[in-house]
């Protein structure tokens, strides 16, 4: 009598990381897709009314004035262009997502060379887990508009370095430009970025080079109307930030205030660290796996570590020698190459 052969597929994860690696695209605009259905649905569905930044971008929106007293305008314009088009509130948070969709994009395209495939959607399914990314981001405020100008600069940015194109200074310029419209906290963004440039032994070589200054016109250049309104205004929404900050009360802010906003950003950060978890845990054996990879004399490791870390150093930095409070939200930007280097360091 003959038996039927029984053929043993391989393991549910050696098929998906197969399918992933093959079908990179489509694995990510899956992803994409689910993201977007599940928070445009959720706040359409639950909120009783619109969030109040969104009320308050209603209300700014439609004066189309090149600046106001508290924030540049970009994002206000975006909802009043969302409003006469659409008109409808599930309009409003599906035009959130498509800004958090296209940061990721951005962020997907810097990791797809470094990790591949698997690695590139694993580093945004991490950073996916923060509160930022998903039931922060339907109130679309500046601080979620801020999302793909980070994302796009820091791409850029490693590009320019590792191509030396002149194209991507052009897009570096632009992204700088365009952070600039949704939020003046582009500075901490872009005082990593020169610092880089400044003290890295080979980012130094492209001072040589016209990118860097062809990058800083073009932020110039995009960012110029605004930098009119404002000096002709005499900073007013300086007044904005200076008031929203908190007060420097004694000797001991120097050291409370930046305590503060770290234990609130990491524990922000808390779920992105649980989804990542297991990339560190063997299958076998000890509970904890060992094999992690702090690669500084790797130029890209070098240039994620800083996308991933440089900014909120920084502003760590710039309260503890103030005194100055920090607040939570101001946290929005700073995780987004996060997961990228989580997956680098873990070496799986």
């Amino acid at each position: 009598m003959t038996h039927p052969t029984v053929q043993t597929l391989p393991p549910l994860n050696s098929r998906l990381t197969a399918w992933l690696a093959e079908n990179p695209c489509r694995a990510f605009a899956a992803f994409c897709a689910l993201h977007a259905i599940l928070w445009t649905a959720l706040p359409a569905i639950l909120y009783p009314n619109l969030p109040l930044d969104l009320i308050e971008a209603l209300t700014y929106g439609r004066e189309w004035q090149l600046g106001h007293d508290k924030l540049p305008p970009l994002p206000w314009w975006m909802v009043e262009i969302v409003y006469r088009l659409v008109g409808r509130d599930i309009a409003y948070y599906l035009l959130a997502q498509i800004v958090v969709l296209a940061c990721f994009a951005f962020a997907y395209m810097a990791a797809l060379p470094i990790v591949g495939a698997t690695g590139a959607l694993v580093s945004i399914l991490i950073v996916d887990g923060i509160h930022f990314f998903n039931f922060t981001s339907p109130k679309f405020n500046h601080d979620v508009i801020q999302l793909p100008f980070w994302a796009l600069a820091g791409l850029s940015f490693m590009r320019a370095l590792q191509s030396g194109r002149l194209l991507w200074w052009i897009l570096l310029g632009a992204a700088l430009g365009g952070a600039l419209w949704s939020k003046y906290f582009v500075a901490i963004l872009a005082i990593p970025l020169a610092l880089y440039l400044l003290f890295d032994a080979k980012a130094r070589r492209s001072l040589r080079t016209p990118g860097p200054y062809v990058a800083a016109l073009v932020a110039l250049a995009v960012a110029s109307p605004h930098l009119v309104w404002l000096v002709r205004n005499d900073f007013l929404p300086f007044a904005y930030a200076e008031a929203r900050a908190l007060p420097y009360r004694g000797f001991y802010d120097h050291f409370l205030h930046p305590f503060l906003f770290l234990v609130s950003h990491l524990g922000a950060m808390a779920p992105a660290f649980f989804i990542a978890s297991p990339l560190y845990r063997p299958w076998k054996g000890k509970p904890w796996t060992d094999n992690f990879r702090f690669d500084f004399a790797n130029e890209t490791f070098r240039i994620v570590t800083l996308l991933a870390w440089g900014p909120t150093v920084l502003l760590i930095l710039l309260s503890a020698v103030t005194g100055r409070g920090l607040l939570a939200m101001w946290g929005f930007p700073l995780c987004i190459f996060t997961g990228l280097w989580i997956v680098m360091v873990a070496k799986t």
